[in-house]
């Protein structure tokens, strides 16, 4: 399985969208930052479904819609 390290601005980041979802809805920002934290899981067990079709070295993760 692959590490991931995350750069310390990312931590921050990801603490502001967590509460800036938070200020509307606890359960969106819990299930967003759940589905990021189990798609990154995935990505170490399996990073080769991260690939785009025609490669470039770049990933996408696409997280749940946020819907309001």
């Amino acid at each position: 399985m692959t590490q991931l390290l995350w750069h310390p601005q990312a931590v921050t980041d990801r603490q502001a969208i967590v509460q800036m979802l938070a200020e509307d809805s606890v359960e969106i920002a819990n299930r967003w930052d759940k589905d990021l934290e189990a798609k990154l899981n995935q990505y170490a067990s399996q990073p080769a479904t991260f690939c785009p079709p025609g490669g470039g070295g770049t990933l996408e993760l696409v997280l749940l819609p946020i819907l309001f």
